[in-house]
């Protein structure tokens, strides 16, 4: 085989797996919207939940997110409707656990929303 023939058959593998790699990427987006969640859960060494939990709290971009909000990206992915009163509140204990008491702030009757610090560091 020669060099140019190396090469083209090289480009044409090289092609293939960026197709393949296009379709994994789509399924996976359709999947996993919150895939920026997975990259919380290394960085932090963070259980799924409390990644998807952070991520929602940084996709808000400052903006407090109630307790129904964050129930709600919880059960998106779980599909669980019996999350007891408390379960969001733990999450936010262990996160701030995990990630700095100061990274998130509770808003009084309103819900939570990371530290403007938090978001600069990250």
């Amino acid at each position: 085989m020669s060099l140019a023939q190396q090469v083209a058959a090289i480009e044409a593998e090289n092609a293939a797996l960026k197709a393949r790699v296009a379709i994994l990427e789509q399924r996976l987006a359709l999947d996993e919207p919150e895939i920026a969640g997975i990259d919380y859960m290394i960085h932090y060494r963070l259980p799924r939940q409390q990644a998807e939990v952070l991520y929602r709290l940084v996709a808000s971009n400052g903006r407090p997110v109630s307790r129904e909000g964050i129930e709600a990206a919880i059960t998106q992915r779980d599909h669980r409707a019996d999350l007891s009163p408390n379960h969001v509140r733990v999450i936010i204990h262990h996160l701030r656990k995990a990630i700095g008491r100061d990274a998130i702030e509770t808003i009084p009757r309103v819900g939570w929303r990371i530290s403007p610090e938090f978001g600069r560091a990250a």
